[in-house]
């Protein structure tokens, strides 16, 4: 029988962050329980001992069960936004996200014995996509399709907090050697065809995956934390200079920027909001409760994940 005390629920971790989260919480002597609509493709990625059950995402009365008496839930859930923008790729980002998000506070509400804890993911898109001012958790939301996303997703969450502690994770670019952006920018760069985007001149607020796990362990684990939390490195950089310092550990020359017009013929808003986004964020609660950044500064979270 699960020891329910010490079970932690994850939604989404399948995903990058998901997979190491999952690692991390088996090495601290947790019993994850990961929810998905595919049970295949959760068997595929896992080994035989991690716990799965089928969750469709939006059954009420069924998480009840699967999460009465836990110690945490953590929800990662999300259609990916990294593709054009179309009417019908909106939809499923916003229901993706604000959808299950209700199901999961209404499945807490009603249960007998709520989890203690629940971490919501969220996003730096709350905030402008375009401003090089310092911005921590009490910056104002930016305009555009993304922070509202972002708004009514966390919307959604805090409707639990009378019933378990609350954490939302405002996440930024994390950077792994497994996947997600870091990759995208390798890849071209071995090619000699690799380079930055638009002028170079947007900063560009990141995190390296072994802090980001880090401070989910952290913000779990911690009972005076609650509210709202940018997973970000404390020292943001130029995208120009991101992009060389890869090229320079890679020994490959990045000399040819993608400029900002194609971007947007390509990708439409989703290269503003994102691609080309200008955001200065800084993690100034996470700091503020006693976190230790593994890796403050991209010279050396590149070294780590790249030699």
């Amino acid at each position: 029988m699960i020891d329910r005390k010490k079970t932690i629920v994850l939604i989404g971790a399948t995903g990058l962050i998901g997979r190491q989260i999952l690692k991390a919480l088996i090495d601290k002597g947790y019993i994850p329980l990961v929810l998905s609509r595919n049970l295949s493709k959760v068997k595929k990625t896992f080994t035989s001992d991690v716990n799965v059950e089928h969750w469709n995402s939006n059954d009420v009365d069924a998480l009840k069960l699967l999460i009465n008496g836990s110690a945490a839930i953590i929800n990662l859930a999300g259609e990916s936004i990294a593709s054009r923008w179309t009417a019908t790729k909106k939809d499923a980002i916003l229901k993706s996200r604000v959808l299950t998000t209700n199901a999961i506070v209404l499945a807490i509400q009603q249960c007998t014995i709520p989890p203690k804890v629940f971490i919501q993911s969220s996003a730096i898109g709350f905030y402008s996509c375009n401003s090089f001012l310092p911005t921590d958790e009490n910056g104002l939301q930016g305009a555009g399709f993304l922070s509202d996303v972002v708004k009514q997703w966390e919307q959604a969450a805090v409707k639990v907090e009378r019933k378990s502690r609350l954490i939302i994770i405002r996440t930024g670019v994390v950077i792994s050697a497994e996947g997600g952006f870091l990759r995208k920018i390798i890849t071209p760069i071995k090619l000699f065809i690799g380079g930055w985007f638009g002028d170079g001149s947007q900063e560009l607020s990141w995190i390296h995956i072994k802090d980001h796990v880090k401070a989910v362990c952290f913000l779990l684990e911690n009972d005076n934390c609650s509210g709202v939390y940018n997973l970000v490195s404390p020292n943001p950089i130029n995208i120009k200079l991101f992009v060389r310092r890869v090229g320079l550990i890679l020994k490959r020359p990045v000399w040819l920027p993608i400029p900002a017009f194609v971007l947007k013929l390509i990708f439409g808003k989703m290269a503003d909001e994102v691609i080309l986004a200008n955001q200065n964020i800084i993690p100034e609660r996470l700091i503020q409760s006693g976190f230790k950044f593994e890796f403050d500064n991209a010279k050396t979270a590149l070294e780590d994940l790249l030699i």
